[in-house]
């Protein structure tokens, strides 16, 4: 099985980290105009020691929401991790994906389509990258799920060159209207690949993420 290697940027400073590092440079500033204010002050009128107060209260409640945050991105990293280590279990899998292509690699393609309403005729077309039928047959006309496996031929039942191939599903009721289909790719998962933090699964030439499959057998 293959994971795709990965290369890491170098890794920014979170906006939790990034605010906490601020206000550590604004508290530290603070301290230092009070600490001259409180050295240059007229002993007869002291300054109102209140003010001072609230802004130490501000800056803790600000402190602890910064802490909150950095808890909670802390937290979003492991379920991520934990999401994309789950990902590498869905290699060798086989998979249904919203998708009506995929790379034919000498072994053909399987499509399952969905109808929304019963037709009176069905046309499956197989088409290649140049927009060219290579391939139809007559398709499953009731309402639901239906299985359409092209071996990867043409008309004569001659292979055709490997490539990306599409499916066409021309569906039409009894009164000649279109009927809606929607088109899924089946196929084994050959492998996973990261890119800033996020898994895709690599399925017959098609780069999917976890939340588009929509079948795993």
């Amino acid at each position: 099985m293959d994971i795709a290697p990965t290369t890491s940027p170098p890794q920014q400073p979170s906006a939790a980290t990034a605010a906490g590092n601020q206000l550590a440079q604004d508290f530290d500033t603070f301290l230092s105009l009070l600490t001259t204010q409180l050295q240059n002050q007229d002993p007869l009128d002291p300054m109102d020691s209140s003010e001072f107060t609230n802004q130490l209260v501000a800056f803790a409640g600000v402190e602890q929401q910064i802490q909150t945050n950095k808890n909670l991105e802390q937290l979003q990293s492991q379920l991520t991790a934990a999401r994309n280590a789950a990902a590498v279990e869905y290699i060798g899998r086989e998979v249904d994906i919203r998708s009506d292509s995929g790379i034919h690699d000498g072994s053909g393609l399987t499509f399952r389509y969905d109808l929304s309403r019963a037709a009176s005729q069905v046309r499956l077309q197989v088409i290649d990258k140049f927009g060219r039928t290579v391939f139809e047959t007559d398709g499953e006309t009731t309402k639901g799920d239906h299985l359409f496996a092209w071996p990867g031929t043409d008309f004569t039942g001659t292979p055709l060159a490997d490539g990306e191939y599409r499916l066409r599903v021309a569906a039409l009721d009894e009164e000649g209207r279109p009927v809606p289909a929607t088109i899924f790719l089946r196929a084994p998962v050959s492998a996973v690949s990261f890119a800033d933090g996020t898994a895709s699964l690599e399925v017959k030439g098609n780069a999917v993420a976890l939340d588009d499959v929509n079948l795993v057998r």
